[in-house]
């Protein structure tokens, strides 16, 4: 074999490409038919997976249960949907799509109907990677061409000769860069535009707060002093000062508290059993319902009285709004369990009215709470406490009389009038409901057994205490140097977040917040210097991972090559060779499909790097991630598979370098075959299979198998979004929009197979988008300069080819003119810095609409009837803003109020509309750490939707100043817990 001969006799790729070409497209329409129809049929089957979203929301448009009808819904979903139920990072992400899909459906147009047909006329071969090196000179065309007598009138060296139809690829580098400025500058002015618009029509918390690092200590320890110094700046009024504290010890004690709630759900589960219903339905599209037997199994534990109550939510909204909108030790105390609930409940008469207008007016997410007891027409408190007798029942017109038969429990809820009557509770104790027990010995398996609910409840009592305890003494936290200040407008925010505020490196450096949900609270209790470490430890790490991965992919890559294969293992090189169809499979199929598979794997854990690296928010942890997974993608799976044949072959560049040129232009030549076989891969067989989400399918059965155990646990996996990640998802699609940018004047075929790619890849993450996943990250659309950078990078290195290419055919004067598209790609990327980045970050000042805090709702005032956009302060619940209103006077300590009053108010507050998804989500939100006002929970023992069953033990027979009682274990089972059963709503952001 001669070694000079890149190829083995017979086996040349260049004589192959059809067969692959053809095997890779059957191959992809078949995966991807086989998975798109497996979807359709379980898309109705599986809501609580595929159409989560329409479990957790009305709002969003409904799918029909028939195969394909879904599709046409898709179809007609529009960017208005898109910006209202996915957000303004979804619209971002999908508009890259559209955008793509334009300028390949351009490209494809003009490379079927112009450039195939005038490449197939000079050369006989419709696409590039079909046609033998150089198509200049003399000889063997499939020999790589060699220099000859510069006497010879045909010189191929004579700059003037070359073929004609090259000077089609000089036009087209530049019709398609022109192309690609028109179509990404368009879609630039339109996400500006959007933007600037969405965020200008909010007035969240968010968008008045900003994030100011590196305080001063005689300012850290000062509100007001603080306040006086930024107000003096004349940048605005400041609303709200949070200082940042470290946290760490208050996390501990709610990281345990956490576990033993996990633990008391894990007995509570195995004493109850959990009636798990979710796929038990004739109708797949029914929300998934937990129904433990609360009433026919507690109530042997207590062999007493069940009553049903009245939720008091005065108490808790008030309890609630005290200890989110004061920032002090008392009231941050005092906001949940030490505050007890009434003995005596409110007259019904009262509370139905009250409750009815509320029900009637104002939606679920007008509700502060992140768990609101429910009110008359659908809530109910059950208690199981031995202390309870007939004359301890709460005097409620709900319970039913027992009459004179002490086991026989008539029971009426407020949401169900069907009487459930329970007979013979003797009878119901001969069901082995035993209590669980535990041995406090070493490992559970010695010592004196125990009530195990009992054991972890006084626990979890006990544990209550010190937190309470803890946030009564705000001062044993140490402040960090940095806080969230609320200003008064918008305005002021954003001039405040673009502002030198101080003479001083590091002292007082502003930027917009991130929204409270965003925050990662722990990483401010670390210090400067150990965010830096920790920062440049990551990219270090990153580098040298990088590099080490150059191996595996160096491997793969070496697959494409034949003779590379038998050079380093002969027998398998021989093997290979003696069959036509092993061949094609291991250098036409496999490496895409490793490809693809390192594709998936890597980017999780520069994920997990990122998560590592010190950010204090989510979204720049997403960000980062898009940033360095793609760099990663570009450089090992793009650079490293262009440049490994060179590599491998270094000895023979070595003793003649008049190859190199070759070696180059042909690895690049080449790989389009790859590129093409991987684009069919990733779009036609891969994106209908992503619609499967065959990795939360995965995870779901894994967690049920061997993790769910409570309630709790199934509701995270049937009743929660999988989160979609940009990190994730986001590089891949840029690193194929390069790619076929730097073929679309080569290859036909990559071209239409990137429009393929972007067709399909557009409404499979519309759907998910819409239906099955959501996005919490609030990154307010930055994902696009992240986009445009990178679409930059990929002009130059297209012109770059274009120009290495056309030099190789000695077309020298035609190479020369594309040194102005990249001066011009530059100029775009520099207008691109200077005008439209800053208005990518901020919000421009005449784009922010006044937002009147008076009655004048909807944006109308009522003067003039000019329009103006309309939000408003939170909206708090009616017992709590209601009765705090100064203009409404009671006339009894039950605070009864009139009708009329009621109704107006409600009426105001229905009218304080939430105008995008993000200000719905920042809704209620305060900047004060969460473990600070989190009501203390009990644990759960089912849910059905929205509505959780928490046990509460606030009326127990356990003293919280008996905490040596677990120093006393003979005692423990003297203590009862008085479980009482409140059904709650839950009232949180779409991923909890």
């Amino acid at each position: 074999m001669d070694d000079d001969d890149p190829f083995i006799p017979g086996l040349d790729p260049r004589k192959r490409p059809q067969t692959v070409f053809k095997t890779q497209l059957i191959l992809s329409i078949f995966l991807g038919l086989t998975t798109f129809l497996i979807f359709c049929n379980l898309r109705s089957r599986w809501p609580q997976l595929y159409a989560v979203r329409t479990l957790r929301r009305n709002d969003i448009k409904p799918l029909p249960k028939n195969l394909f009808g879904w599709i046409k819904i898709l179809y007609q979903i529009q960017d208005e949907d898109i910006l209202a139920y996915a957000g303004l990072d979804a619209f971002v992400f999908l508009g890259f799509f559209k955008m793509a899909i334009k300028i390949f459906t351009t490209f494809s147009v003009l490379a079927i109907c112009i450039i195939s047909p005038i490449r197939l006329y000079y050369t006989g071969n419709y696409d590039r990677d079909d046609i033998t090196w150089s198509t200049t000179g003399d000889g063997d065309d499939n020999q790589p061409h060699k220099p000859e007598d510069p006497d010879d009138p045909d010189d191929p060296d004579d700059p003037n000769n070359f073929s004609p139809y090259l000077w089609m690829y000089a036009v087209f580098s530049y019709i398609f860069t022109i192309l690609v400025y028109y179509f990404l500058f368009d879609q630039t002015k339109k996400v500006v535009t959007i933007r600037q618009k969405y965020l200008g029509s909010q007035n969240s918390i968010t968008d008045k707060t900003i994030l100011i690092n590196g305080i001063p200590k005689n300012l850290v320890n000062n509100k007001n002093l603080l306040k006086n110094h930024i107000e003096k700046l004349g940048i605005g009024k400041v609303n709200n000062i949070s200082i940042v504290y470290n946290w760490n010890e208050l996390k501990r004690l709610f990281d345990e508290r956490n576990q033993l709630i996990r633990t008391l759900e894990v007995y509570y589960s195995k004493y109850l059993g959990l009636n798990i219903s979710v796929y038990k339905y004739k109708n797949p599209s029914v929300t998934p319902k937990f129904y433990p037997d609360v009433i026919s199994k507690l109530q042997l534990h207590s062999a007493s009285q069940i009553s049903i109550n009245e939720t008091n939510d005065s108490d808790h909204d008030n309890d609630h709004d005290h200890a989110i909108n004061n920032n002090n030790s008392n009231s941050i105390a005092n906001g949940d369990i030490n505050n007890k609930r009434k003995k005596n409940p409110i007259k019904i008469k009262n509370k139905t009215k009250t409750n009815d207008l509320e029900n009637q007016f104002l939606s679920p997410s007008q509700h502060p709470n992140n768990f609101q007891e429910l009110n008359s027409s659908s809530s109910s408190i059950i208690y199981f406490n031995s202390t309870h007798n007939k004359n301890n029942i709460p005097n409620t017109t709900n319970i039913t009389s027992l009459g004179n038969d002490s086991d026989a429990l008539i029971i009426q809820t407020d949401d169900d009038n069907n009487h459930k009557k329970i007979n013979d509770v003797n009878n119901l104790r001969k069901r082995n409901m035993k209590r669980p027990t535990i041995r406090l010995g070493f490992l559970g398996l010695f010592g004196k057994k125990v009530d195990a609910i009992n054991y972890y409840a006084i626990q979890l009592k006990k544990i209550d205490s010190e937190i309470i305890k803890m946030r009564t003494n705000l001062d044993d936290f140490k402040p960090t140097n940095s806080a969230f200040i609320t200003m008064d407008t918008v305005a002021s925010a954003q001039m405040a977040a673009q502002a030198v505020l101080d003479p001083k490196v590091g002292q007082l450096i502003a930027k917009l917040a991130p929204s409270p949900n965003d925050i990662i609270w722990e990483n401010f209790s670390k210090t400067y210097l150990r965010r830096i470490i920790q920062d440049y430890s990551i990219t270090f790490i990153m580098v040298i991972t990088s590099f080490t991965l150059v191996f595996p992919v160096s491997s793969i890559a070496a697959l494409l090559n034949l003779k590379t294969i038998t050079k380093f293992w002969p027998l398998l090189g021989h093997l290979i060779e003696k069959s036509k169809w092993a061949t094609t499979i291991v250098t036409g199929i496999l490496p895409p499909a490793l490809f693809t598979l390192l594709n998936v794997l890597v980017p999780y854990f520069y994920l997990y790097l990122s998560t590592k690296q010190g950010f204090i928010s989510n979204t720049k942890i997403e960000l980062s991630s898009v940033s360095k997974n793609f760099y990663y993608i570009f450089f090992n799976l793009f650079f490293v598979f262009t440049f490994a044949g060179v590599a491998s072959n270094y000895w023979s560049l070595l003793s003649d370098t008049t190859k190199i040129a070759y070696l180059l232009a042909n690895s690049v030549k080449s790989l389009s075959l790859f590129y093409v076989d991987l684009i069919l891969l990733q779009g036609i067989g891969m994106f209908p299979f992503k619609l499967l989400q065959i990795g939360d399918v995965f995870l779901m059965s894994i967690s049920k198998l061997f993790y769910c155990k409570t309630p709790r646990d199934y509701r995270s996996i049937y009743y929660i979004p999988s989160v979609f990640d940009f990190g994730l998802i986001l590089p891949q699609p840029i690193l194929i929009f390069i790619i076929i940018v730097i073929y679309s004047i080569f290859s036909t075929k990559i071209v239409t197979a990137g429009l393929a790619y972007f067709i399909l890849g557009f409404y499979v993450y519309k759907y998910q988008l819409m239906y099955s996943m959501v996005h919490p990250q609030h990154s307010t659309g930055q994902a696009w300069s992240m986009i445009f950078r990178r679409i930059c990078i990929g002009l130059v290195i297209f012109e770059l080819t274009m120009a290495g290419t056309l030099a190789l055919e000695n077309a020298y004067i035609l190479a020369a003119l594309q040194i102005p598209l990249i001066a011009s790609t530059l100029m775009a990327y520099y207008r691109f810095e200077k005008d439209y980045f800053p208005l990518s970050n901020y919000i421009a000042l005449r784009a922010i609409k006044s937002r009147p805090d008076n009655n004048n709702f909807d944006g109308v005032d009522e003067n003039n009837n000019n329009y103006s956009s309309a939000t408003s302060t939170p909206v708090n619940t009616i017992s709590s803003r209601y009765y705090d209103n100064p203009n409404i006077h009671h006339t009894d300590s039950e605070q009864s109020l009139s009708t009329s009053d009621l109704t107006n108010f409600v009426q105001n507050s229905l009218h304080k509309k939430k105008s995008t998804l993000d200000e719905e989500r920042d809704e209620f939100q305060q900047y004060n750490y969460p473990y600070l006002t989190d009501k203390l929970e009990g644990p759960w023992i089912g849910f059905d939707k929205d509505l959780i069953y928490v046990v509460d033990y606030k009326d127990s027979e356990f003293d919280n100043n008996d905490i040596n009682v677990l120093d006393n274990v003979d005692h423990i089972d003297d203590h009862y817990m008085g479980e009482t059963i409140l059904k709650v709503k839950h009232q949180v952001a779409e991923w909890n």
